[in-house]
């Protein structure tokens, strides 16, 4: 749901939780995840921009 519009639900968030068909596969502090364009990618498939 939120892949359309990363970076603005990162703002708002102050941590984050990343599942994958149920498993969580990140989680951790919003601002360093917003700054980590790769992780982005690598867990939501999409380019920042």
């Amino acid at each position: 749901m939120m892949e359309q519009k990363i970076d603005l639900a990162l703002a708002f968030a102050q941590d984050v939780l990343v599942l994958d068909r149920g498993r969580v596969v990140h989680q951790g502090a919003s601002e360093a995840l917003r700054a980590d364009e790769a992780a982005k990618v690598q867990l939501f498939c999409v380019g920042g921009g």
